[in-house]
């Protein structure tokens, strides 16, 4: 059974006799949701400082009574829902950081998260320094601090499409990983030195055999592109050689009766690539099946975990 990755969220029903939602959310799918978030959050910020830009001059114009109160009262308002902005960008930042352990990436350095902070003196502490008015200092305060959530918010924005690309990436290295059995059958013959039934004396055996019936069809184990497909004068018959960049890995599939394939083709995992049979140094109707790892055998046991199912085209 494969492991989830993500989040159970709970929400409980107004109902005494009936059960709540369960809603469950991998990894990709919060990094999703978070990534249309950000620019929400962006543009409310913006807004908002845009709002206090405006009201500082406004103040400054030396504008009545009432309409100085106003602002106040906007500012409060926007004062009390700043906290609101701050717990969403710490929930984005906590997102990021799971979502980068859970994929083997380093979280965000908490140096880095200050975005910018410190240096030359602020607006709001020159106008500390030239003691203007209370209201006018706290609107500057909260300006540079919707300038600061922005920054913020940028560099987690960053953060998160590095952790989409590492996920995709993720993805593409599993699908190229040998991981199902190429053939129906019984392993006849395993990886290892055994005595050859041709040549007579032990040999190192780079692969395993699966022996089976006259053209029951040869799978591809893993993603990839058919780097040879034709006879092989060494013995190995009508063979196939499939390259799987993102992970690393070759296969080869030997002593086929016929090809569904051609060099250059782009293959799937589960797809038909050819049939078994009898062709090149071989006793009886088998497929010899290799994995290389940068162009050395290993053995194809370790990678034998999915059942084998033809996927068609």
């Amino acid at each position: 059974m494969k492991s989830f990755k993500g989040f159970t969220l709970y929400f409980p029903s107004s109902a005494t006799n009936k059960e709540g939602l369960h809603l469950r959310l991998t990894i990709p799918r919060i990094v999703t949701l978070s990534l249309l978030m950000l620019p929400l959050l962006v543009f409310s910020i913006g807004s908002m400082a845009e709002l206090w830009s405006v009201g500082i001059l406004e103040y400054r114009m030396g504008l009545g009574s009432i309409q100085r109160q106003i602002q106040l009262s906007r500012m409060n308002k926007i004062n009390k829902e700043s906290q609101a902005y701050y717990d969403a960008i710490q929930s984005m930042i906590q997102t990021d950081r799971i979502c980068r352990i859970s994929y083997g990436m380093k979280p965000i350095d908490s140096g880095r998260l200050q975005a910018g902070v410190g240096g030359a003196l602020s607006k709001s502490s020159e106008a500390v320094e030239k003691q203007y008015h209370r209201d006018v200092i706290a609107a500057l305060r909260l300006s540079e601090q919707f300038e600061f959530y922005s920054r913020q918010i940028k560099i987690i924005e960053s953060s998160l499409d590095r952790v989409v690309k590492r996920i995709d990436n993720e993805q593409t290295r599993l699908l190229e990983t040998p991981s199902i059995y190429p053939a129906t059958g019984k392993i006849s013959s395993q990886f290892g030195y055994r005595y050859h039934p041709v040549l007579g004396y032990a040999a190192f055996h780079e692969g395993l055999d699966f022996s089976g019936k006259e053209w029951s069809p040869i799978l591809a184990s893993a993603d990839g592109i058919v780097v040879k497909a034709e006879y092989d004068n060494g013995g190995y018959g009508n063979i196939i050689e499939i390259r799987h960049p993102a992970s690393g890995y070759q296969t080869r599939y030997a002593h086929l009766v016929d090809f569904n394939v051609s060099a250059g083709d782009v293959i799937k995992r589960g797809e038909q690539i050819g049939s078994m049979g009898n062709t090149g140094r071989s006793t009886g109707t088998h497929l010899h099946y290799e994995v290389l790892e940068n162009g050395k055998p290993i053995d194809p046991e370790d990678f034998l975990v999915g059942k084998f199912v033809v996927v068609s085209k």
